[in-house]
């Protein structure tokens, strides 16, 4: 299985595409909290919003749940995308679990893989390109419900998977309609080289971690450029999949800092969920009033674009 090739082109003079992370451990307080949080970003014009799941040996939410459970915000735009390590979910299962999350935030969904190092090699490359196999099994117009034929389905559009690789053997196609933007978007964690690779050949989202100053600028626009060439080496084009800059800080002058510094397609502002009420509150208002709005200002970020699938939409020129 390959890469399919596109042909978006590259991204150095549009604006910056942003959006939040967030979590919600186990035990936490009221969970309608995270869909403050959702409804919050979204009113701001975020792109998207990152679940992520608890630490290791820390009781966390299925992320996955979580992400349905927002879902009821039927006026929300913004993506909602849970977040795993590749071990959590099998190839299948979690495909079909995404494919039907992705329904229920109308093209809207995804799966974040939030960590590869430690893994044996070449088993995050497996997983990921199993699960593209079954996301891409149905072709979008498959389903033609024909009562008066009694065909719901064009056979010749739903393509077997039958995968036996080092790490998993799986068989498709997957058991669920097509997703409504015809796969869910695909988010990457950097955690060391074999990640960038991953998220050069497969994702649409490499997530650079920028809270710290120990992961130093050069670092960043390091990773930044080997995820540009290897798009190229892919078949892909420059712009297929975005950088985003994860931040703690909601100063304007520090995000466009860092930003600017790696050449990143735009950044992504912590907001935990799980942290006191007055806390929350305050980490709101300071992305969503304060940061987004100096930005928006000096031109960095724009209208969130026509409606559309979430990859469609953070993927296409503005």
């Amino acid at each position: 299985m390959s890469a399919p090739t596109t042909t978006t082109k590259a991204t150095g003079t549009r604006t910056w595409r942003w959006g939040a992370v967030t979590g919600f451990p186990a035990g936490s307080p009221d969970p309608r909290r995270a869909l403050e949080v959702v409804r919050r970003v979204d009113a701001a014009g975020a792109d998207l919003v990152l679940l992520e799941p608890g630490p290791d040996g820390v009781d966390s939410h299925d992320t996955t749940s979580l992400a349905g459970f927002t879902s009821s915000l039927r006026t929300a735009a913004a993506g909602v995308v849970p977040g795993g390590a590749v071990d959590d979910v099998p190839p299948y299962q979690l495909a079909r679990r995404t494919a039907s999350l992705d329904h229920l935030h109308r093209g809207r969904s995804g799966w974040w893989c939030t960590g590869t190092a430690g893994l044996p090699v070449g088993r995050a490359e497996e997983h990921a390109a199993v699960l593209r196999a079954l996301w891409e099994s149905w072709e979008p117009d498959a389903v033609v419900g024909d009562v008066a034929g009694g065909a719901y389905a064009d056979h010749t559009k739903v393509h077997a998977v039958d995968h036996r690789g080092p790490h998993y053997a799986v068989r498709g196609p997957l058991n669920t309609v097509p997703s409504p933007q015809g796969r869910p978007l695909l988010v990457v964690s950097d955690d060391g080289e074999r990640s960038v690779a991953l998220a050069a050949r497969w994702a649409d989202v490499l997530v650079l971690d920028g809270r710290s100053a120990a992961t130093g600028s050069d670092t960043r626009a390091d990773t930044v450029a080997r995820l540009r060439a290897g798009l190229v080496r892919a078949g892909r084009g420059p712009g297929d999949c975005l950088a985003l800059v994860r931040v703690a800080t909601t100063d304007p002058d520090a995000v466009e800092a860092v930003v600017r510094s790696c050449g990143a397609d735009g950044f992504l502002v912590d907001v935990p969920a799980a942290a006191a009420a007055h806390e929350v509150e305050h980490r709101l208002t300071a992305a969503t009033a304060d940061l987004v709005r100096v930005l928006s200002a000096r031109g960095h970020l724009a209208p969130r674009p026509a409606e559309h699938g979430l990859r469609r939409r953070l993927l296409e020129e503005n």
